[in-house]
């Protein structure tokens, strides 16, 4: 026992800020309640009425695997639920569903508090538009316009006549060169 843990390499614990019970607490306040179990059955609320101790066991736990750069596989196991795309469309047809993954609780507050953690740290572009504050996908489609010329003046933006509003690249002669997005 004790070659392995002499094998276990530590991360310099100074550069590791520690998670606190109040990290885990206001963590686990912030999360909205009435959401789905996961798949072993706790929910946001579970945390919120656990009080003070199990919040400093909790933030013990967080501890040891930031310090190890371990998580156990039992925190990081989801629940794959289907989710209709369209519910006019054909039910019966799996092209018609995208899977949503249901992560567990517990591994919801530790992605919560690294996220605060490093937050300052993460940088985008403006080429950024999908997961950004007041941006989309559409704002994307009118940006494209005025930035495919400058990368190539031979290709011109239409819309194809089978899908409103799909940006389709095509050479100035009118064939298409390659879809922007895949119509199904």
């Amino acid at each position: 026992m004790e070659k392995l843990v002499s094998s276990v390499a530590h991360a310099d614990n100074e550069a590791i800020e520690h998670v606190s019970s109040r990290d885990i607490s206001a963590t686990s306040d912030a999360m909205l309640n009435n959401k789905t179990g996961d798949c072993y059955g706790l929910r946001a609320e579970h945390y919120k009425l656990a009080g003070d101790l199990y919040c400093s066991a909790l933030a013990s736990c967080f501890n040891v695997m930031l310090t190890h750069g371990h998580i156990p596989v039992d925190a990081t196991q989801t629940i794959i639920c289907p989710t209709v795309k369209d519910k006019k469309g054909d039910l019966s047809s799996i092209s018609n569903y995208r899977p949503i993954a249901l992560a567990t609780s517990f591994s919801k507050i530790l992605e919560h508090i690294i996220l605060d953690r490093i937050y300052e740290h993460l940088n985008t572009t403006d080429n950024q538009f999908g997961f950004y504050s007041a941006r989309n996908t559409r704002i994307a489609s009118a940006v494209l316009p005025t930035a495919i010329p400058s990368v190539r003046p031979s290709v011109r933006l239409s819309v194809c006549p089978s899908v409103r509003h799909t940006p389709v690249l095509c050479q100035n002669d009118g064939t298409k060169h390659g879809a922007v997005c895949t119509v199904g």
